[in-house]
């Protein structure tokens, strides 16, 4: 594969990329969004393409897929449809010389008032050629290393213990590993003892503070290797490290490095089919990964023969010439499948070109060399293979440092910052927990939710027990339990969730109505936005009376045995059918009472919004529905409401609670309404219920 030549003379980009690209050299980019004057539309860029390398890479790596997507979604869209494009560019970063930002396109689709939004980061490195004193670029620009060293996995390793140890050093206690409880087995990987399973009781006899290392890695179709009631004793004696799989034998050699003489790996750590045992240590998983060194994350491996770097040996090489992409070019083609969400088509990630540059007055010859990346390094880690596992999204969150082990590079992610073999430096994640503070965890749950119901699960029953982690990690900072997967600091926006797409198969198995829990779909919460705006004046009604769960086991690892939820709030009933026109949004509008669609006054003549929970609902048949009143806002100047109420369906006539009766209703579905008046109230009636 050919690399990259710095000196090669490559034509300019066309005028209106080098002022883009100048703008981030000399540092003229603020902190706020700054409309870029750029190709007006699709058409323009493409036919800039030809002759613009920057054009061309814009075009390849940050719009093709795009312009596929809106193929596929919109009928009268094509490849060869010309599409407004506007360009914003913020959030300047100079680092070791080289100057980094943001780019954001949006793709506009004005015949179906739509608009595709797309990030990326552009960094730009200039290099006088006549001088050998002056800034180079960046080493890993050029030839896929950071180091002077033979093979990649060389010098990824390198990279590692450069950042773990100045993170050892340098950061403060927000990345050090909180002391727990230990693991019930620890991996030994020191140097000079065979490597096999020790009991932790065992290492603590002997050591104060055990530093280990934590595997993150997705099983996939290929098993691994595992821990079995009949071969435990065995893997306590000696594990052969050629049996174990490439990403098992790539973690071991990096703990070795980086001098970790233990290592937690699920599948040998836990006696697999030891139910209990399993069970048990389940519900320790806030423990084990937030008293990690490290964890060790295979990012893009499809399961645990896919290895944590490159293989070397098997003469893999770096591919500059496509600029270290971590999925194969491939051209567009009509009629292809439609893409999903979470994972982008096979584009490149990034790409880098040169040029030469003179400056008439003072003669002098530059280098320019250009690297431009899609989305955000944190977008990019949240877009591969290992992000779409759902036991995966606690040991994100929970491990205090993280090694992200890509194809195209690695990233080094601890609660001070983020930075990457390109040279990209960022501050902590926002999803870390530095000061604890409750308005932090109140915001984050959302994002958590949503995220974890887009994950894939090979076992659709752990959808709940790989949350324990989460749910621990919650109830230790905010000193309140959630209630299977909602929080009672935020309870009336937590039952504000609504399905965001087609349900997978069946929910958690005695997981109560209105529980997320209940639906195998992926979700909102809060999906009409009553978390946002500075003049949104916004209410609760709907409030927690009590609760009671029994589990047939530990909580949140074994199955539900029984569960009540007792609420209050106001209560009324509504004609409600889908109206037949809407189905293309999502959520789709529904027809209320008497209500019928008029086009002549509005493009969206509906002023109700809403989701069944379980899609094959029979939504478009107009019926009457026991409705209670979640929560409502008030925009603007007073005169724009909007009121989200959940669709209830009456179950058996009363439930006796300590005493009281209450009467028992199921939840089918959530709806929002939008208008000058407070339709709800007009009528309502306060109650307490029960919710099954």
């Amino acid at each position: 594969m050919a690399s990259i030549n710095v000196d090669k003379v490559v034509e300019k980009p066309c005028d209106l990329c080098l002022d883009l690209i100048n703008s981030v050299a000399r540092s003229t980019i603020l902190d706020e969004n700054r409309n870029c004057t750029w190709h007006r539309d699709t058409g323009e860029i493409s036919e800039s393409a030809a002759s613009c390398r920057s054009c061309a890479a814009i075009l390849e790596v940050l719009l093709e897929s795009t312009i596929l997507e809106a193929s596929e979604r919109f009928s009268d869209i094509t490849r060869e449809s010309s599409m407004p494009v506007s360009v914003k560019i913020s959030s300047l970063n100079i680092i070791d010389n080289v100057g980094w930002a943001s780019l954001n396109l949006a793709l506009e689709i004005n015949q179906h008032n739509f608009e595709y939004h797309v990030d990326g980061n552009i960094g730009v490195s200039v290099e006088h050629v006549s001088s050998t004193h002056d800034h180079r670029h960046p080493r890993f620009w050029t030839s896929g290393k950071t180091h002077e060293v033979e093979t990649l996995t060389e010098d990824r390793i390198l990279c590692t213990k450069t950042w773990l140890n100045s993170c050892e050093t340098s950061h403060g206690n927000e990345c050090r590993p909180t002391k727990r409880r230990l693991p019930k087995r620890l991996l030994d990987t020191r140097p000079g003892y065979p490597l096999r399973l020790l009991s932790s009781n065992d290492i603590e006899r002997h050591e104060e503070w055990v530093r280990y290392a934590t595997l993150s890695y997705s099983w996939g179709a290929s098993l691994p290797l595992k821990t079995t009631m009949a071969n435990e004793m065995e893997h306590m004696g000696g594990i052969r490290e050629d049996l174990l799989p490439r990403t098992f034998r790539h973690a071991i050699k990096l703990v070795r490095s980086l001098e970790i003489p233990y290592l937690w790996i699920d599948s040998l750590c836990i006696v697999q089919d030891d139910p209990l045992e399993w069970q048990s240590e389940a519900s320790y998983m806030e423990d084990y990964y937030s008293g990690s060194t490290v964890t060790i994350a295979a990012t893009d491996s499809l399961d645990s023969n896919g290895g944590c770097f490159p293989e070397d040996d098997d003469g893999i090489e770096f591919d500059s010439a496509s600029c270290m992409t971590d999925r194969s070019k491939t051209p567009l083609q009509s009629g292809s499948t439609s893409i999903e969400r979470q994972q982008r088509p096979s584009y490149p990630n990034a790409q880098v070109f040169s040029y030469t540059s003179q400056t008439g007055d003072t003669n002098t010859v530059s280098n320019i060399m250009v690297r431009l990346q899609y989305s955000h390094p944190r977008s990019i880690r949240r877009r591969a293979h290992l992000s779409t596992r759902g036991w995966v999204l606690q040991e994100q969150i929970l491990s205090h440092r993280t090694v992200h082990c890509m194809k195209s590079e690695i990233y080094w992610e601890c609660r001070s910052l983020l930075t990457t073999q390109s040279n990209q430096r960022y501050g902590p994640v926002r999803g870390s927990d530095v000061g604890h503070s409750k308005a932090h965890f109140t915001s984050m749950w959302p994002e958590w939710v949503e995220d974890y119901s887009r994950r894939d699960f090979t076992i659709p029953s752990d959808r709940l027990r790989a949350f324990a982690g989460i749910n621990s990690y919650y109830q230790s900072n905010m000193i309140q339990e959630p209630i299977l997967g909602l929080t009672p600091h935020s309870f009336a926006r937590d039952l504000s969730w609504a399905r965001a797409g087609p349900n997978r198969g069946p929910g958690i198995s005695g997981a109560p109505s209105w529980t997320w829990f209940s639906c195998h779909a992926p979700i909102w919460v809060d999906p009409w936005g009553f978390g946002d705006g500075d003049e949104t004046q916004t209410k609760d009604w709907t409030s927690l009376v009590s609760f009671r769960i029994n589990w047939k086991g530990s909580k949140m690892t074994s199955d539900i045995e029984s569960c009540t939820l007792i609420v209050r709030g106001p209560m009324k009933e509504f004609a409600l059918c889908m109206a037949s026109e809407s189905k293309e949004y999502n959520p789709p509008y529904l027809l209320v009472d008497e209500q019928q669609t008029d086009f002549s006054k509005s493009r969206v003549p509906w002023d109700c919004s809403g989701q069944f929970d379980q899609d094959d609902y029979p939504s478009c048949v107009k019926t009457t529905y026991v409705c209670l009143l979640l929560r409502s806002k008030t925009t603007g100047r007073g005169d724009r409401n909007r009121e989200i109420f959940l669709i209830l369906q009456r179950e058996a006539a009363s439930l006796a609670v300590d005493g009281t009766n209450y009467p028992v209703f199921r939840r089918i579905g959530i709806a929002s309404m939008r208008g000058t008046e407070r339709r709800f109230m007009h009528g309502a009636k306060e109650a307490t219920i029960v919710l099954s």
